[in-house]
């Protein structure tokens, strides 16, 4: 596989604040990277960096070899899908027509109403999140993994090479977070969507993701293979908190265990 996304020595902040401090990253085609470390790190801004929200201070980023400095919003779309949180906007709008909005990155010129191949693609986008049974109910009517859903149908409309989820699963409960890091793999798997993923939960980080990036104070700590991240001395140095690492019998891959005040000295 070669690399979808190249970062080289990266500076990036706000205003005089440097967030970002020398970060050198590569993704390779088809693989999941998952983003994790504590409040502030810098992950949020490393991803507004890379679509070039906030621009770098220093450094180069290239997708699929193409430095970002040199293409429109309109171009990066075409490359890269974001997935939020949360959905932002007009929430009386219907799921479908939400989806639709993800082909407006593919418009020809003067083309002001979706086309054919527009609603194909939403209705495609749809049936991959097993959400076509929704798509004319309004977006206030779903509940919150629908939602997440519809954003992930949109940003499959998108027809992206990348897929940017910025904490995908915040407020979700575990039922509809296994549903979405399930899908999220299939489409990975059938598709070859590179996926990166901001996720707060090392054990889920831990068995959907190749491979993780810790991030602290704006600096890569260590990037690879779970079981080389998720070590329990580097997880105390960076969360400022004792853990203990098993192994997930399953998976083989790393399960991380906080150690509570009141089992300390058992």
């Amino acid at each position: 596989m070669d690399e979808i996304l190249e970062i080289r020595d990266l500076f990036c902040g706000y205003g005089k604040s440097e967030v970002l401090k020398g970060i050198d990253l590569s993704v390779k085609r088809g693989e999941i990277l998952g983003i994790v470390g504590p409040n502030g790190a810098g992950k949020t801004t490393l991803f507004r960096a890379i679509a070039k929200i906030v621009g770098a201070k220093r450094g180069s980023i290239l997708i699929d070899g193409k430095d970002v400095r040199s293409l429109s919003q309109r171009e990066i779309a075409k490359y890269l899908a974001f997935v939020s949180q949360n959905i932002e906007g007009d929430l009386t709008i219907s799921v479908f027509d939400y989806v639709l909005l993800g082909r407006i990155p593919h418009r020809k010129p003067y083309q002001f109403f979706e086309d054919k191949e527009d609603i194909l693609s939403a209705e495609q986008a749809l049936k991959a999140t097993r959400l076509t049974h929704l798509k004319e109910r309004p977006l206030y009517h779903l509940s919150g993994g629908e939602r997440q859903l519809a954003q992930i149908s949109k940003a499959l409309a998108q027809a992206p090479k990348i897929l940017l989820l910025d904490e995908p699963l915040s407020h979700l409960d575990i039922a509809h977070a296994v549903r979405i890091l399930n899908l999220l793999k299939r489409l990975n798997r059938e598709e070859s969507i590179t996926e990166i993923a901001i996720l707060h939960d090392l054990n889920l980080a831990s068995e959907f993701c190749d491979r993780l990036v810790l991030l602290s104070d704006g600096k890569i700590v260590k990037d690879g293979d779970p079981r080389e991240v998720l070590k329990f001395d580097l997880i105390e140095s960076v969360y400022g908190t004792q853990v203990i690492v098993k192994e997930n019998p399953l998976s083989s891959k790393p399960y991380v265990f906080p150690i509570f005040e009141e089992w300390k000295g058992r």
